[in-house]
């Protein structure tokens, strides 16, 4: 991992590269600019970023569910720098700030696609395991692991 990696909350200013970095990875199916704006507002302290130099390597989205869970909506690592263990640093700073903070969330959740097998092994070594498979979670064609910390 990178020494100079800061992890901080995603501002409005970081909005621009946090668009192209979805666009760059999933191109029209990407999130648009306005919920990143809107996460920013609703749930600051549940919308990451990992930044080099001013520029976003990668993000981490989460955002309530019911009772003491919360969801992870999206990790997402630049392709240029995946591989460095941003992503294990952007889950273990959520999982430090809910277990350090007097928060109602005792539990994180995420989806994952069954076929991504590197974000399966990631989230398998930070703690995480599977509950079950929901077939088109996202809509038809679309199943997806739920896994729970």
């Amino acid at each position: 991992m990178q020494t100079d990696l800061t992890i901080r909350q995603a501002r409005a200013a970081d909005v621009p590269q946090l668009e192209a970095l979805e666009r760059n990875t999933y191109a029209l199916e990407g999130y648009p600019s306005a919920l990143f704006y809107q996460a920013i507002a609703q749930w600051p302290e549940f919308t990451i970023v990992a930044t080099k130099s001013n520029r976003v390597l990668g993000y981490l989205l989460a955002a309530p569910g019911t009772n003491s869970e919360l969801w992870i909506m999206s990790l997402l690592i630049d392709s240029m720098a995946r591989g460095q263990g941003i992503g294990a640093v952007l889950v273990k700073h959520l999982i430090n700030h809910i277990s350090q903070s007097p928060s109602k969330f005792k539990h994180l959740k995420l989806s994952v696609s069954p076929t991504n097998l590197a974000a399966i092994a990631l989230y398998q070594k930070m703690g995480f395991s599977t509950q079950n498979q929901i077939d088109d979670f996202l809509g038809p064609g679309e199943p997806r692991l739920i896994m729970r910390y």
